[in-house]
């Protein structure tokens, strides 16, 4: 049962944007579409993808491996506990919501990553799973996002209009092929303002 888990940044790397819009169960837009709005500061978040797979033995003593399970998670820990975000959070996991987000992984705060740039990644189908709990004073709120393949391909366009507040040079559109739960990791040049 490995488990793969791809990163754990913002306070190693430094980033605090991430942008959240609501989708269909199917990672399609609503009808009217939602558009992208930017997240509350971020204090951390990681990303993981568990494979899990089951050896067998067969009636000969041959040994054989079994198709396993794919799971993948996205956690949000915010810097900030008030009570927008708890809403959000206790409205969105009770009603089942679904979400298409994307991360500022490293960002203008550290100045870019190796090559100065930052990074980005999209996450088009995730959903409120698990626990939600809060406990005064001090404590972060987490939010912990079930991430979920994605039946069909689904894109966003990384610039200003998409993702207020965005401060990379226009990124393109990156796209999730079906099946896949994220985009890989995009690098962007800062803007040039």
């Amino acid at each position: 049962m490995p488990t793969l888990s791809v990163y754990r940044t913002v306070r190693q790397l430094g980033a605090t944007k991430w942008w959240i819009k609501e989708v269909k169960d199917d990672g399609s837009d609503l009808s009217p579409a939602d558009t992208f709005a930017q997240g509350w500061i971020r204090a951390e978040h990681e990303f993981s993808i568990s494979v899990r797979t089951e050896t067998r033995a067969d009636e000969g003593g041959n040994t054989h491996t079994l198709a396993g399970t794919r799971e993948a998670r996205l956690t949000l820990t915010l810097a900030e506990n008030h009570a927008g975000a708890w809403n959000f959070a206790q409205a969105a996991l009770l009603q089942g919501k679904h979400f298409a987000i994307v991360i500022q992984r490293v960002g203008p705060e550290r100045g870019g990553n190796h090559a100065g740039k930052y990074e980005y990644q999209f996450f088009p189908l995730c959903q409120l799973a698990g626990d939600l709990s809060s406990r005064l004073p001090g404590t972060d709120l987490q939010l912990v996002f079930t991430v979920k393949p994605v039946p069909a391909s689904r894109s966003v366009t990384l610039n200003g209009t998409t993702l207020p507040g965005y401060d990379g040079a226009s990124g393109g559109t990156v796209t999730v092929a079906a099946g896949d739960f994220a985009s890989q990791i995009v690098e962007v040049n800062p803007s040039a303002s």
